[in-house]
């Protein structure tokens, strides 16, 4: 293989919780003041409810103008019985993205890294999320936009991982074909994804993080995860790392152009 761009995961990746193994239903009900400040104030069970089925339940398609995030508060709003206007969604979803935004710091590896890569070849930003301004916030605000050839979140092109087809904006934006890259990610979301676009995964995994995005019970689903996270790269089939700077050495062991 002859590497000639490095496409990057954010969250988990390039963006680290300041608590480890943060979960949306853990953080969920400390937001529930910026409900009130908008308008809506939705009693302590409703709200319970609301992070527990947060991202599975299903939106509705028929609210032209907001993200797919916006959507979702919309939904758990109505289902709740109460009304919302469209301004009450669009500050309601700024702040809780605020609050989202508070909770995580860029890692400290990341900008070095971005820099170099971007002066040796091509960079993309992959990455799912329903609310893309706030991507596009913490990148502005992390001074990081101007490393990426192309960002791709999933809000913005209607597909996510572990759908391969999330990259294919990257790679026509890069002029790169999959053989030409490496995906750095957390998650076997992310590794699913790779794989199936014909893409190398690095699959970082840093001390105490697990993988966010597996249901069942937590202990257990980590212990197997990593466990074949684990196997993979024993078989050579992934590289797995515990810091960014290591990404370094995983481009240069299969590319003689980086």
């Amino acid at each position: 293989m002859n590497i000639r761009g490095v496409f990057f995961d954010f969250f988990g990746t390039l963006v680290i919780p300041a608590r480890l193994n943060l979960k949306w239903s853990e953080w969920y009900p400390s937001v529930r003041p910026l409900y009130k400040k908008n308008g809506i104030d939705i009693p302590r069970d409703n709200f319970l409810e609301i992070c527990e089925t947060f991202w599975c339940s299903k939106y509705p398609d028929n609210a032209p103008g907001f993200t797919l995030f916006e959507k979702r508060l919309l939904s758990q709003i109505e289902y709740c019985g109460f009304s919302a206007t469209t301004n009450q969604i669009k500050s309601l979803a700024s702040d809780v993205s605020e609050a989202w935004f508070d909770e995580h710091y860029l890692d400290q590896q990341a900008v070095e890294l971005l820099r170099f890569f971007k002066e040796k070849g091509k960079t993309a930003l992959i990455t799912n999320f329903d609310h893309p301004p706030l991507i596009r916030l913490m990148l502005e605000r992390y001074k990081i936009a101007g490393y990426f050839d192309s960002v791709v979140i999933s809000g913005d092109v209607g597909v996510k991982k572990p759908e391969p087809e999330i990259f294919l904006p990257a790679l026509a934006e890069t002029g790169l074909s999959h053989n030409d890259v490496i995906y750095v990610g957390d998650s076997i979301m992310d590794f699913r994804a790779a794989i199936h676009a014909g893409i190398l995964p690095v699959i970082i995994r840093r001390d105490g993080q697990h993988d966010p995005g597996i249901p069942g019970t937590v202990e257990a689903v980590y212990e197997k995860t990593d466990t074949f996270l684990q196997e993979l790269s024993l078989a050579g089939q992934i590289d797995m790392i515990s810091t960014l700077s290591e990404v370094k050495s995983a481009v240069i062991k299969h590319s003689c152009n980086i």
